[in-house]
């Protein structure tokens, strides 16, 4: 009979085990829906932000547009983002489909990894980074169990702050996105954008404007993302440039891809697209053409024909090996080039 009893107990224990494991806050979480968890944290000690919250319902009413199922939280403690990281990945076992994570407040990094503060966080020494904040690299390694094909990272938190800083670099530090990731900072590495007086940000104001219409226009993640790029870099006098590293498994267009229809002859030549195109062996590099950030490689551009441009790329960490090419275009031809690096 104690044997029963024991057993009895070890299967309620796997069953209530399992129960949490899988539990998820959302409710009818439907197989084949993307969801999304948006987080604001703006009431820090000895300083409370303004744009964060009014960042993050901008987020989650344009992800609510674009058919994500939203878990939206505010002023969340350690403890409290642990739990709610959990429970996006547990929604996402349950969904199997594309992630998005959109964090605004402060962060930081130390040794080249990064953290995101929590509202309750002090920090007088560099171990309070480590077991006081909240790592990136933990809800990286929880989206990459659930093993969907897509995850996309926004980190908001490149923000100047008051915090000591135990590390020459403020602002996030680079990070290889694992396969199946799109990573997407505020502004470039080791920089700082200040809170403005404005409602929103200059770049959750440019990334919610070019969403509000990438479903009607199918338009790719990346292109979306190298938008917001320009226009933000274009409106801030080229102070704020907006950084994104991908690793994708697939192509993604918000509200499917179209086939690319057949053309004729006559029309191939009559539209030529994307006749330029820059790869390296290390994806994410900063595409510059005539002095210009163009986006990120690997990179495909529609470029006049019958003219010379100067190109050549950059990407923190790495050194180039070959130096910048003089490419010549025509009308006719689609030219490749690529760049190599070392470390």
């Amino acid at each position: 009979m104690l044997i029963n009893i024991t057993s009895f107990l070890c299967l309620l224990g796997l069953s209530i085990q399992s129960f949490y494991a899988y539990s998820c806050s959302l409710k009818y979480p439907v197989k084949g829906q993307p969801i999304a968890l948006v987080i604001a944290n703006s009431q820090y000690k000895g300083r409370r932000l303004t744009q964060p919250i009014n960042d993050a319902k901008a987020m989650k009413n344009a992800l609510i547009q674009l058919g994500f199922r939203v878990i939206f939280k505010t002023e969340l403690r350690n403890s409290a983002m642990d739990r709610t990281t959990i429970d996006f990945s547990n929604c996402l076992r349950m969904t199997k489909n594309m992630g998005l994570f959109y964090f605004s407040g402060y962060g930081m990094q130390l040794n080249n990894r990064n953290y995101l503060l929590p509202i309750n966080v002090s920090i007088r020494d560099r171990y309070n980074i480590k077991y006081d904040t909240f790592p990136v690299n933990k809800i990286l390694g929880r989206l990459k169990y659930v093993k969907n094909n897509l995850n996309i990272i926004i980190l908001d938190a490149s923000r100047d702050n008051d915090y000591p800083n135990f590390y020459r670099h403020r602002g996030l530090a680079s990070i290889s996105s694992p396969s199946g990731f799109f990573i997407a900072y505020p502004t470039d590495i080791n920089k700082v954008v200040r809170d403005q007086s404005s409602y929103n940000s200059l770049y959750v104001k440019e990334l919610t404007k070019i969403l509000k219409t990438a479903r009607q226009k199918h338009k790719r993640l990346e292109d979306v993302f190298m938008e917001v790029t320009n226009a933000v870099e274009q409106k801030s006098n080229e102070s704020q440039v907006p950084w994104y590293n991908a690793s994708l498994k697939e192509k993604f267009c918000f509200g499917g891809c179209k086939r690319k229809k057949l053309q004729t002859r006559n029309e191939k030549k009559n539209k030529l697209t994307e006749n330029l195109i820059v790869r390296s062996n290390q994806n994410g590099a900063k595409v510059f053409i005539d002095f210009r950030l163009r986006g990120y490689t690997p990179l495909a551009v529609n470029l006049p024909p019958r003219k010379c441009y100067t190109v050549w790329v950059e990407k923190n960490g790495y050194i180039l090996l070959n130096g910048s090419k003089k490419v010549c275009l025509n009308n006719i031809k689609k030219k490749v080039i690529s760049f190599f690096f070392k470390k």
